[in-house]
């Protein structure tokens, strides 16, 4: 029973760090996107260049930021979809 139980501990401590780590990510990912979302609004804000940032640009580049940012952080239960998805993502870069 110690084995197993042994076992079971060290599983949930490295599902923990796991966890932990997508915590840091999903901070720092909220953090950029923000930036982002602040500079464009800024952007739009400009009287030079205000129609074309905000009427053309700026949901192009929000739709493209989120979408790269969110792939890139899915979370997939199977550890080889997990490797498999990273591996796309980082040759597709």
């Amino acid at each position: 029973m110690n084995p197993l139980l042994a076992k079971l501990a060290t599983l949930m401590g490295d599902e923990y760090k796991k966890l932990k780590g997508v915590r840091k990510e999903i901070v720092f990912l909220n953090s950029e996107l923000s930036t982002m979302n602040a500079l464009l609004e800024e952007l739009a804000d400009r009287d030079e260049i205000g129609g074309t940032i905000s009427g053309r640009w700026s949901p192009i580049l929000r739709t493209a930021s989120m979408t790269s940012c969110t792939a890139q952080y899915q979370i997939i239960k199977e550890p080889s979809q997990v490797f498999f998805t990273r591996l796309l993502t980082v040759s597709t870069h």
